[in-house]
């Protein structure tokens, strides 16, 4: 799956890690 997280605040980036560690394509 391919997610784009638009914005690397706290949220974000929190987000973005758990998306990561589930093996997704994550954008930042």
């Amino acid at each position: 799956v391919r997610v784009i997280v638009c914005g690397a605040g706290q949220v974000g980036s929190s987000i973005a890690r758990q998306l990561a560690g589930e093996a997704n394509d994550v954008t930042v």
